[in-house]
Parts: structure tokens; sequence; C-alpha cells
């Protein structure tokens, strides 16, 4: 399966003077695994606590994957594939241009 950052992950919300800052996403050992700020549009809180939940998203996934879903192992594939040094930026689903 995929290497990334084991969970469980946290979104921090750091505030300056009262105003939102920037978001950071945390491991449970203390490694930031993405940061955003108001300069990556309107919904940076809610992308952070997206991606905070990724690590229990793909859990579930590769539960389901064990269990014979062939769409979650056809999407644990896209991942392992996206995090090897063939992967080519818009050659998976989630990966594509904005």
């Amino acid at each position: 399966m995929g290497k990334h950052t084991k969970g469980p992950w946290k979104a921090k919300i750091e505030y300056e003077e009262g105003f939102l800052e920037l978001v950071e996403v945390w491991s449970e050992g203390g490694q930031v695994c993405a940061f955003m700020s108001d300069d990556w549009g309107t919904n940076y809180v809610a992308n952070a606590r997206l991606i905070a939940a990724s690590p229990i998203m793909y859990d579930y996934i590769a539960k389901r994957a064990l269990l014979g879903d062939n769409e979650a192992k056809s999407i644990l594939q896209e991942i392992d594939d996206a995090s090897s040094e063939k992967a080519k930026v818009g050659t998976h689903r989630y990966m594509g241009e904005a």
C-alpha cells in the first residue's frame, strides 16, 4: 500500500491579532502534513479538515479493498501509482489540473 504519514492528523487553526491567519495539518507525531492560508481561497479551513481526515478515509478504503471491493482496490492502486516517482500530474482522477 501507499507510503504516507500515519494518522491521525489534526487541523490546527492559527490566529494573529484575532484574525484567522493559517491552518496547519499535523500528524500525531508532530509532522506538518499540509498548511494553507486565505491566500488559497475561501474554503481553506474546510479543505484543511478534509486533508486531516485523509488517513481515516485511506484506512476505510483499504478495509473495503481487503473485503474485495474492486473500486476500493482501484483507488488504492491510483494512490500507490501517484506516490511513485513515475507519477505524472494529470494522470489520475484526483491529481489533474485545478
